[in-house]
């Protein structure tokens, strides 16, 4: 369910998942895989992302 918003959130910003991942120092395969809930994304990681976009 959260891997939906964080979609959602991204792609409203126009960023791609490589570039996201980029800026949180996190794989992309790790950023996919949080935008499928198949990983849970921890808070800090979250914060990390959204803070810088």
């Amino acid at each position: 369910m959260l891997g939906k918003l964080i979609k959602k959130i991204r792609t409203s910003k126009g960023f791609t998942q490589a570039e996201i991942a980029k800026s949180a120092h996190i794989s992309q395969s790790n950023y996919s895989k949080f935008e499928v809930d198949a990983i849970e994304i921890r808070a800090t990681s979250f914060m990390m992302i959204y803070d810088d976009s």
